[in-house]
């Protein structure tokens, strides 16, 4: 981008001349008496103008040598990239977006304006305490109970007064079934624990010859731990996680 340096230039810009009608350019018709559009002073000044300021804007002059006629757009794909995050970016059209209607690049978005958002990580999307980033379906589907995940008979690899962590980088839900023996008549007893809190206490006692099943269950946040406690009578049937 280079201003006028012909042997004609004038080194201050003319005053503008008084406004006429907006119009377009035309290249005349001779057989309609129509001439020519001649663009005029104004015009080419405004501009000239116009470009130059863009460059000043973000602190370059206008390049003299005439060599550099990428210099604006260089000028704003640096500098727009800086707010965007990545020049090949900048310019796309936001999804969603109606053709009227206009996004600033670099505006952050927020519960009323559309602008630009980063994306949350899964650690992010689990902690539930971001208000600036966005959640996506994958997010979701990797955080939330219940997305890919199956109910999974884990007694063998599980047992009473051992402390459990859930990694899975999701809630799960743990139930844990004690039987009573049937033949003696014994009580069913065990605790449910989270995070070192009790959450369920069962006691049921069994008459001689009949059966019961004291269930516990509960949910088990990620990261949290989980364990099954004071089982002094009756056995652990069935361990069963959805996870």
């Amino acid at each position: 981008m280079h201003r006028c340096d012909t042997s004609t230039a004038v080194a201050v810009m003319p005053d503008p001349e008084p406004a006429g009608d907006p119009g377009y350019f035309t290249k005349g018709d001779p057989v309609a008496g129509q001439g020519a559009t001649v663009p005029g002073q104004d015009m080419w000044n405004a501009v000239v103008e116009e470009l130059c300021n863009i460059l000043d804007a973000f602190g370059e002059a206008p390049d003299q040598t005439k060599q550099d006629y990428g210099q604006i757009a260089t000028v704003l794909l640096a500098n727009l990239a800086n707010i965007a995050g990545n020049a090949s970016q900048v310019f796309r059209a936001a999804p969603g977006v109606a053709d009227n209607e206009v996004v600033v690049r670099g505006q952050v978005a927020t519960t009323t304006e559309k602008g630009i958002v980063e994306l949350a990580t899964n650690p992010e999307a689990l902690d539930g305490l971001d208000a600036e980033r966005a959640v996506t379906p994958a997010n979701l589907g990797a955080t939330m109970y219940g997305f890919g995940q199956s109910v999974q008979d884990v007694l063998a690899s599980r047992a009473g007064e051992v402390t459990y962590t859930n990694s899975t980088g999701r809630p799960i839900f743990v139930s844990v079934i004690i039987a009573s023996d049937q033949t003696t008549g014994t009580v069913a007893v065990g605790d449910m624990f989270v995070d070192d809190v009790r959450i369920v206490r069962g006691r049921l006692i069994t008459p001689v010859n009949n059966s019961v099943q004291l269930n516990l269950q509960a949910m088990v946040p990620h990261g949290s731990t989980y364990a099954v406690k004071g089982v002094t009578a009756g056995t652990m049937t069935i361990w069963t996680e959805i996870r």
